[in-house]
């Protein structure tokens, strides 16, 4: 009876170390397994990020370069004329303007007085995109956000050639929130929303329309949110 007694508890223990044992080896096992999984997605979904973070940058490249070469052709058009402010050139950029992407365009002389395809007259000859545009470069301004539709634009510039001189400047504007939108959406079909961030933190452009309509509550630098350190070097590493 005593033997028979010793051994069922020795089963029962036996059963138990048993069972234990499975547990253990089924939570280790589990535990391995959702890390080599979510290892797996964060680095799928990193590269994933990258590639398509180097479409939009080579998209938007593309852009530029293609709204730069409207510009040089507009500019050629306008140093066959010997007055800038002509009615002719004045109509020459509002129906530039129509039949492109650019918000605004402009005829600039040498002085920095500037004609916009709307007919109204200011002054940039302070502006940075002006300088390097009468240095014969093509320029591109600091994003600069509307006080009327606070939508985020920036200044292309390129300069008017007459005998290898630079006789003035003809730029445009383009609305960055519009193409930053246009990137994202075409890479996500519409879901989420996307800004652009300088290296520095500050954020270019976001949508203030949906967050205003959502009640989202946005910062003006990514560091505020992110690890500094860490973006900082993935900035310089371009990734």
């Amino acid at each position: 009876m005593k033997d028979c007694y010793f051994s069922r508890k020795k089963f029962i223990t036996n059963y138990i170390v048993a069972i234990i044992t499975f547990i253990i080896t089924l939570t280790i096992g589990i535990s391995i397994f959702f890390n080599i999984v979510q290892s797996s997605v964060e680095k799928n979904s990193r590269e994933t990020l990258i590639t398509n973070v180097v479409r939009q940058s080579e998209h938007l490249n593309t852009i530029l370069n293609i709204n730069y070469s409207y510009l040089n052709v507009l500019a050629q058009e306008l140093s066959k004329s010997q007055d800038l402010f002509s009615e002719d050139n004045i109509s020459l950029i509002q129906a530039f303007m129509e039949n492109t992407d650019l918000n605004r365009t402009a005829i600039i002389d040498p002085n920095g007085n500037a004609l916009y395809d709307n007919e109204v007259i200011k002054n940039v000859a302070h502006r940075r995109y002006f300088k390097e545009a009468m240095q014969g470069k093509q320029s591109l301004s600091d994003p600069l956000e509307s006080s009327v539709d606070q939508q985020t634009r920036v200044i292309l510039c390129v300069p008017i050639f007459r005998d290898k001189q630079v006789i003035g400047v003809v730029g445009g504007s383009y609305n960055v929130t519009k193409l930053g939108n246009m990137l994202f959406d075409d890479l996500f079909e519409g879901q989420g929303k996307s800004f652009i961030v300088y290296q520095d933190g500050n954020l270019i452009t976001r949508d203030k329309e949906y967050t205003k309509k959502h009640n989202i509550n946005t910062v003006d630098n990514l560091f505020d949110v992110c690890d500094q350190k860490k973006i900082k070097t993935d900035f310089k590493r371009l990734n």
